[in-house]
This record gives C-alpha cells, structure tokens and sequence, in this order.
C-alpha cells in the first residue's frame, strides 16, 4: 500500500495527500491499540493535536535534496517511488488516497495525471516484467509441482448437489418490456 497524491508543484501534492495518508494509519492504529467508547471517539481531532504543523513542516522540507515522498509529490517523484518498489521485487501496489479529508477532485486531478504521464511507461513494460517473473519463479513452480501429491479428481456421485433456492429464475420484468 502505498500513498498517493501527486501534482506538477510537490509542495500542494503534500498539502492534499500527506495528512489523510498519515491519518489513516493513526486510525488503524487507534482501532487496534486504543480503548475506545463507540461513536463517542474523536480520532480527528486526537490526530490533529498530535501531528501538529507536520504538513508545513514537510512542505518547507519539499525541495530539499532527496526528497522521498513515498508516492506523495510530484510525477516524477512517483516514478522514482515506484521504480524503487519495482526494483524491491513488488509487482503490485495499492494507492492509498481517500483517507482524512482528502478532497474528492483533487484525488481525480492525480488520478488523471497518473493516468497521463506515469502509468503508460509502465503499462507499456508489463509484458516484459510478467515474463521476467515467470522465468525467474519457474524452476521454483516446477520443483513444487514434482513434490505435489495429486488427488484423484471426484466422481460425480461424490459432489454434493446445491439444491435450487427457487423453482424460476426471476427476471426483472420491467427491463424487458423496454
């Protein structure tokens, strides 16, 4: 999982992604670390006085050499990012954004530009990094498939029949008189 929030200026990328990001896991955190008395919690609030002014901080901190946003910043910061997770072995990654109050059209705004300028790069490799992942985990599929002990496939008489809820399937009539 991965934060996401990007934008051409870094600075506004961390002023709408930073805070929902970080709030999200303060709240899973609270969830499972912290007594809590059903719809009497106030977690934003706990959150907000713990935090701080942590966004101006990072936003002040924006153009510093080696800036590592973790999927918040700028396009090229999220291909930076990702090609770091690339290079870790990660194949897959989740963008987290609508957590906190990350503001609807501007989770679109990234998701466009990600659409735009970052993702076709990578669409345009995925063939390549899927049959390099396949050369690389066959001999190890192999090797477990030889070890695999195989079981008889069931006879018809052995599977269970799901017996009908209904004697007709309903059809919703109204969309076919159209």
């Amino acid at each position: 999982v991965s934060a996401f929030s990007i934008h051409p200026d870094r600075a506004e990328a961390i002023r709408r992604g930073q805070e929902g990001f970080e709030f999200f896991f303060f709240a899973i955190n609270a969830l499972v670390a912290h007594d809590a008395r059903p719809g009497r919690s106030h977690l934003w609030e706990s959150f907000q006085r713990l935090r701080g002014n942590r966004t101006a901080e990072l936003v002040a901190r924006s153009n510093d050499a080696g800036y590592h946003g973790s999927g918040i910043g700028t396009p090229n910061d999220m291909r930076a990012h990702l090609r770091s997770q690339q290079a870790a072995g990660v194949d897959q990654v989740i963008f987290l954004q609508q957590a906190g109050h990350n503001r609807h059209d501007e989770i679109l705004a990234s998701l466009e530009l990600f659409a735009r300028e970052i993702a076709p790069e990578f669409r345009s490799e995925a063939a390549t990094r899927a049959a390099q992942k396949q050369a690389e985990l066959a001999p190890y599929i192999a090797a477990a498939l030889a070890r695999k002990q195989w079981m008889a496939p069931l006879a018809d008489a052995d599977i269970p029949v799901v017996e009908a809820s209904r004697a007709k399937a309903e059809v919703n009539q109204a969309t076919l008189a159209r």
